[in-house]
């Protein structure tokens, strides 16, 4: 009997074809798209890590004082809401953070160090398994130079009119007053800017969001606003020669500087 492999291999009258290429696709907006797929990576990971104790969370408003002989106040909000306003007449500074954690409470971290004050939420080593946040709530004299290091979250600046810095990471800033001095940077949000008062510098700059800065009329300022993506608007009129420099710039967004 011929068994399967004793039968001969008949040849084919046509070679088989090779395969067809893959279709090539347009790269276009190539990086683009790898900046916003990584940054919406980060936040679904993010999620999804603080989902399992969310049912385990706990809160609590505390209320700090701001030590005597504070003459510069630095809030280091790692993750959470940053809200700094100028205190009213007659109202004592103070320093308010809403924690947020689950397992071990954290304790805010309040320093002075040559009238700098610094102050910081206390999380556990294995933070980044449980919930451990603060959104900050402070109010301090409107001459008093402030600084905001945050990581995720949204930054409000109301009425100050000392020097402003804020350095984030992923979040929106939006800053009202009339600040001498004006410094914002971010990887990922928005930035909006209202001044009542020329500034004596200002500096905005964004990876990936818009731009908007309204400056007050009155004034001429030496700006320079650049936008990869578009055209940067700018609505006032630019003199190089002006003691108010104005430098605002968005890598993946739109950058406007009007007046009024």
């Amino acid at each position: 009997m011929t068994g399967p492999r004793d039968q001969p291999v008949q040849p084919q009258d046509h070679p088989a074809q090779p395969p067809l290429p893959a279709p090539a696709y347009a790269r276009r907006h190539g990086p683009v798209r790898a900046v916003g797929g990584a940054a919406v990576a980060l936040l679904v990971a993010g999620g999804v890590a603080a989902t399992v104790p969310a049912m385990v969370e706990d809160a609590e408003h505390q209320v700090l004082t701001l030590p005597a002989g504070t003459a510069e106040l630095v809030v280091h909000g790692d993750a959470g809401d940053v809200d700094v306003r100028a205190a009213a007449p007659g109202e004592e500074p103070v320093v308010a953070a809403t924690k947020h954690w689950s397992f071990r409470e954290p304790t805010p971290v309040v320093t002075t160090t040559g009238g700098v004050t610094t102050v910081s939420l206390d999380c556990p080593s294995a933070a980044q398994l449980a919930q451990c946040y603060a959104d900050w709530q402070v109010a301090v004299p409107t001459g008093m130079p402030v600084t905001v290091r945050a990581s995720v979250g949204e930054v409000d600046v109301t009425g100050l009119t000392g020097d402003v810095t804020v350095d984030g990471s992923v979040g929106d800033v939006t800053v009202t007053g009339a600040p001498t001095s004006l410094r914002v940077t971010t990887s990922v949000g928005q930035i909006r800017a209202t001044l009542a008062e020329p500034p004596g510098s200002v500096e905005l700059r964004t990876a990936v969001g818009d731009v908007e800065l309204r400056l007050p009329d009155g004034a001429t300022y030496d700006v320079r606003a650049t936008a990869t993506l578009d055209p940067a608007v700018v609505e006032v009129e630019s003199d190089p020669a002006s003691e108010h420099e104005v430098r605002v710039s968005s890598s993946v967004g739109s950058v406007l500087v009007t007046g009024g």
